[in-house]
């Protein structure tokens, strides 16, 4: 790991994904070591950039109710098996498969959303292969069956966002070395103006702060008469 910081990313990151996996019943494991692999390699990076990536296909892949051909790039992905059939139904070959189906990581999750098996038509097949229907042969969203399945399938979405999105927006503090020198940088400057901005005496009452701001202006408008005489001036007429 790359620094104190990546280290607890990464073991808030890991804890959570064991209590989501739990919470959603499926395994984790492998998921765990992809990331450990991932995060030792890219950084924090994977955390900031790489796991968002992944949650906006993911929101595509739902959008379209299938996962796009394009999607989870960099990300290995399992074959998706296809069943042909003949007109009347039955199983007109072995099963095929098709490469970049659903992918390996945080598979136990999407595979509760995503089906990994589809049926074709043998007349159809050749249609869809040659590309007229992109999302034909793609791993579609799976059709919820009773309220089980639907909270289930709402369980994976969530978790799924949450470890991808749980760092993204995260802002970082300046190094300690960096905000010295900033520091260091400012007081230097300021003691090389005629009139220091910051000073470590007391601090300045607001009419010496007045004086030293507009005492030029408030010099020229001193012959004007005040507030109160103008008053008075009305009144006596």
């Amino acid at each position: 790991m790359k620094g104190d910081g990546m280290k607890s990313r990464s073991e808030i990151w890991l804890a959570t994904l064991a209590e989501l996996g739990e919470q959603c019943s499926v395994s984790t494991q492998r998921d765990a070591e992809t990331a450990i692999a991932r995060a030792t390699a890219e950084g924090d990076t994977f955390f900031k950039v790489t796991l968002p990536k992944f949650a906006k296909d993911f929101e595509q892949s739902l959008a379209y109710e299938a996962i796009p051909s394009w999607a989870f790039h960099g990300f290995s992905q399992r074959p998706l098996y296809v069943k042909v059939l003949d007109m009347r139904g039955d199983l007109y070959c072995d099963l095929r498969r098709i490469p970049n189906g659903v992918p390996k990581f945080l598979g136990g999750f999407l595979d509760l959303l995503f089906a990994s098996e589809q049926e074709v038509n043998e007349l159809d097949l050749q249609f869809y292969s040659e590309g007229s229907d992109t999302r034909a042969l793609r791993p579609r969203l799976k059709q919820p069956l009773g309220t089980l399945t639907v909270e289930r399938q709402a369980d994976a979405v969530h978790a799924i966002r949450q470890l991808c999105l749980m760092f993204g927006k995260e802002k970082e503090l300046c190094s300690p070395q960096i905000t010295e020198a900033a520091y260091t940088a400012f007081t230097q400057t300021d003691k090389e103006l005629d009139t220091p901005l910051w000073t470590s005496g007391p601090t300045p009452s607001f009419e010496e702060v007045c004086s030293l701001m507009f005492g030029g202006v408030s010099e020229s408008f001193s012959g004007l008469p005040s507030a109160s005489s103008m008053e008075q001036s009305i009144e006596d007429r």
